[in-house]
């Protein structure tokens, strides 16, 4: 079952989605200042790094896990993540490598 996320960025035109990116690295900024408890924190930067991801910043969005993994070592799953994404953008690569092979053999 997709999460609330995907379906919304479904729906979402990319102008719309850097937009709401902006404002999520401004409110993460805010929280990572003001917050005592580095849980919220966390979360910012999970969702942060899910809608870079999304809006295909994959850079950026390694970067954001991998400095915040260095920040906070004992919340393993943000390790986790980073490994995923980078797997799921891996795969997206070859994916696309693939359907431009196939059409340079048809063409």
């Amino acid at each position: 079952m997709p999460g609330l996320f995907d379906v919304i960025s479904n729906y979402i035109k990319p102008y719309y989605l850097r937009i709401i990116i902006v404002i999520l690295l401004i409110i993460f900024i805010i929280v990572g200042y003001y917050a005592y408890n580095n849980f919220y924190r966390v979360l910012m930067v999970i969702i942060t790094a899910k809608a870079l991801y999304k809006s295909g910043q994959f850079i950026r969005c390694f970067e954001l896990w991998q400095k915040q993994f260095m920040e906070n070592p004992s919340y393993p799953i943000l390790l986790f993540l980073y490994g995923k994404y980078v797997i799921k953008a891996l795969a997206l690569e070859i994916k696309q490598a693939r359907l431009l092979r196939n059409e340079n053999e048809f063409a």
